[in-house]
C-alpha cells in the first residue's frame, strides 16, 4: 500500500480547473481506495511540493491539494 502518490499520469502539475477535473476523472479509473488512509504523509508531501515552488509577488502559483479518501481517517491526531 502506498500513502503517497501523484494520480495523474502527466506529471505532479495540471493546468486550472479543468485540469484538475481531468486529473480527478483519470485517477478514478486507476486507483482503489482501501485504509487505512494516512494524511500525514500526503500533507509533509504537498507542502514540500509547494514549498519548492519559487515563488514570488511577481510569479505566483497555486498549489492544490485533492484528497481522495472513503471517509475515515487514522492518522487524524498526527495532521
Amino acid at each position: 500500500v502506498q500513502h503517497c502518490f501523484p494520480v495523474y499520469g502527466g506529471g505532479l502539475e495540471v493546468q486550472g480547473v479543468d485540469g484538475i477535473l481531468q486529473a480527478y476523472h483519470e485517477c478514478l479509473t486507476r486507483v482503489n481506495l482501501s485504509g487505512p488512509t494516512l494524511f500525514g504523509p500526503l500533507i509533509a508531501a504537498a507542502t514540500s511540493i509547494a514549498a519548492a515552488a519559487n515563488c514570488s509577488q511577481a510569479r505566483q502559483k497555486y498549489t492544490v491539494l485533492l484528497v481522495l479518501t472513503d471517509g475515515e481517517i487514522n492518522d487524524m491526531e498526527a495532521t
